[in-house]
Parts: structure tokens; C-alpha cells; sequence
């Protein structure tokens, strides 16, 4: 729960990077957000960017059911995978 009161000051964040070391703590922490909860964090979300998300597609099947409850909800999010910097 702490990184999803992290993110709750962020309500005008459209596109998010996530650096490689923290991709699968974000993941499954956006993971735990179900129904209404998916758009109360990052609510104007539109990409997000995981850095090596090509090399890592279990976490793609982690953060899957928020994507679909973003669908959903008609703010879908596009995951990505995040340029290398």
C-alpha cells in the first residue's frame, strides 16, 4: 500500500517510466488496485513504460488485471517497454 499512496499525489501524470529495478514492485503494486482503485491512482495515465519489459513478460501477466480494469473503465493504459537511457 505504501506505493500506491506514493502515486496518489501524482493525478496528472499521463505517460510514467519505470526503471528496470522497480518494475516488478510497481507491477504488483498496481496489481493490487481492483475496481474503482485503478482510477483513483494515476487517474489521466495513458503509457507506461517498463524499462526491459521485452525481456521480463511475466510481469506483463501481473499488472494484466489492472490493464483490463483500465479498459475497462474507458482510461485505458498502453504498457511499453521503456527506452533505455
Amino acid at each position: 500500500m505504501q506505493w500506491l499512496d506514493f502515486f496518489r499525489p501524482f493525478t496528472a501524470v499521463e505517460c510514467l517510466f519505470v526503471s528496470q529495478g522497480l518494475v516488478p514492485v510497481v507491477a504488483h503494486a498496481l496489481r493490487e488496485l481492483a475496481g474503482e482503485r485503478a482510477t483513483e491512482v494515476l487517474p489521466v495515465l495513458r503509457s507506461l513504460f517498463f524499462e526491459g519489459l521485452d525481456t521480463c513478460r511475466s510481469v506483463q501477466e501481473v499488472i494484466e488485471p489492472f490493464l483490463a480494469t483500465r479498459r475497462l473503465s474507458d482510461r485505458p493504459v498502453a504498457l511499453c517497454d521503456g527506452i533505455k537511457l
